[in-house]
Order: C-alpha cells, then structure tokens, then sequence
C-alpha cells in the first residue's frame, strides 16, 4: 500500500505546475539554462531593442514567476543591439520635406543654413551621406541654402583704380573698367556701377567708369597787370589752379602784381589745370627829395 501511495505522489509531483524564472537581462545561454532547469523548453527569437544589449534576453512569453506546466515552452525574445535604418537621401528637397523623410527613418535632424547658389529652403548636402546604415536617433546634420550671400558695395569713387578694384576684390566682388573722358586725374574712379551701398550676391561685378585725364581745353585768361587776388580769382573762375611765385622787381609800383604768367594769356590749356603767376615783390627803398 505504501508503495502505491508513492507511486501516486511522484506522478502528481510530475505533473505539478512549475514557476516560470526570471530570465530578462540574462544573456541567452544563461537564461535558457535557467529555463531548462525547470524542465520547460525555451525557443528562441530575434529583435531589436534600445535598452538591452544584444545578445541578452528582452522580453518572455510567460512572466517570471508565473506557473506553467513542465515541458511547455517559453518563448524568449533576444536582443540584436540597437535597431538601425538606412539614410534617405534628402539632396535638393525642401527644408520640410527633407525633415519629414529623416523622421520617418527614425533620424534625429540637425539643420544649417548656409550662403548657395541653390534656391534657398533647399537641401545642398547632408552627413552622413544617403545609404549609410546608421543606428535609430542618429543625428543627421543637413544643409539647407539660404540663398546667394549679399554685399554690399563698398564706395570707391575717387580712388585710384587698382585701390578700388582691390577693396571690391576683398569684399567679395569683381571689378571691370571703362575709360571716359573726365577733369579729373588719370586713372581715378569717376564713377560706379551698381552704386555704393546696393547690396547684390557674391561674385557679382561692378563696372568703375575710369578717368583717362581731361582732354578738354579752355583760353587761358590774361591776368596780366592785376593785383594777386583779382588774377586768382579770375582764374579760379575759369576752371584753372594757380601757383603764385614771387618776382624781385625795382618799381614799387609792381608791388603785387601780376607782371607775368605761364601759361599766357589767350593760350588753350587743358580744364583743371596749373597756370603760375608771377607777382611782383618790392623791396628796395626810396630816397625822400630834400
């Protein structure tokens, strides 16, 4: 009798449910170990995951803890590492649509406006490049054009040539020159094309009308006889500089005046430029008649 009563007890014990373990975390050796061990089967499965590591169990068909009859089979599901995605290629999208697309792929996006010659609002490049396999979250960093850069034109009237195209090459711009007629010295800047402070794009040129020197003449007045300042006012007048050299003479009456010039009166010269006067200066003395 008592050896039926144990028989009955070991077939009973045999057929008891089992506590299912704890295997999450476990690497996938360890935790089918664990599972055998209790006389359950363990079948095995692939997936991703963001928080364990591959090769450790992320997730279990029955709970740990939870009872199950022996030999019935827990499925464990074991990390393959972090989920990765295939980089879209976004080149020549708009900002929004480049965006959308990275998200999609499950992409973090990092925008940079940058100076092209694009359209602005579209994507001129993007790191790392399309086709890359990349882990879920990785920041793509994308440039999106913000159009050609703009300058504006610095003001170089008045300058010599070379001083101006220099100063426009600095700023990023080209220069060109156009010869014209003007009184102002050879080579000077006499105007320019676009105006100063217009802002236009990078590379843009700018046309500098260049003074080949005056070629124009004027008479020469005859200032001849007249005090210093009526000579320079007259000529001043007439578009000339004057240069004012002082001449020893023995009349008194001569004292500051004109009594000779370079050029001569009547003569053509050109606009703008020199004619000296020679004034007279005084300086000998007079005996008093008794």
């Amino acid at each position: 009798a008592w050896f039926a009563y144990g028989k009955i007890r070991d077939e009973l014990n045999a057929n008891k449910p089992v506590a299912v373990p704890y295997v999450l975390g476990l690497k996938q050796a360890q935790a089918v170990k664990k599972i055998t061990d209790k006389d359950l089967k363990a079948k095995i499965i692939r997936g991703f995951s963001q928080i364990y590591p591959s090769g450790t169990v992320m997730n279990q068909s029955i709970a740990g803890g939870e009872k199950t009859d022996k030999g019935n089979t827990v499925l464990l599901t074991v990390s393959s590492g972090k989920p990765k995605t295939t980089v879209p290629d976004v080149r020549g999208k708009a900002e929004s649509d480049a965006v959308a697309a990275l998200t999609s792929a499950h992409l973090k996006v990092s925008v940079f406006h940058v100076y092209s010659s694009e359209s602005p609002d579209t994507v001129t490049g993007q790191n790392p490049p399309a086709g890359s396999r990349v882990f879920w979250n990785t920041k793509v960093r994308i440039n999106v054009s913000q159009g050609v850069r703009q300058i504006e034109i610095p003001n170089v009237v008045g300058q010599p040539y070379a001083s101006a195209r220099s100063t426009l090459l600095g700023a990023g711009l080209n220069a060109t020159e156009t010869l014209v007629d003007s009184n102002q010295p050879a080579d000077t800047v006499v105007s320019q094309s676009p105006t100063a402070g217009t802002r236009v794009g990078s590379g843009t040129t700018v046309t500098l009308s260049v003074s080949r020197g005056s070629t124009a003449t004027t008479p020469v007045p005859d200032v001849s006889n007249q005090d210093e300042p009526t000579a320079k006012a007259i000529l001043t007048g007439s578009g000339f500089k004057v240069k004012v050299v002082k001449q020893p003479v023995t009349d008194p009456g001569e004292q500051g005046i004109v009594v000779n010039q370079q050029p001569v009166g009547g003569t053509d010269a050109a606009a703008g430029s020199t004619v000296t006067i020679f004034v007279g200066d005084y300086t000998g003395t007079t005996t008093a008649v008794p």
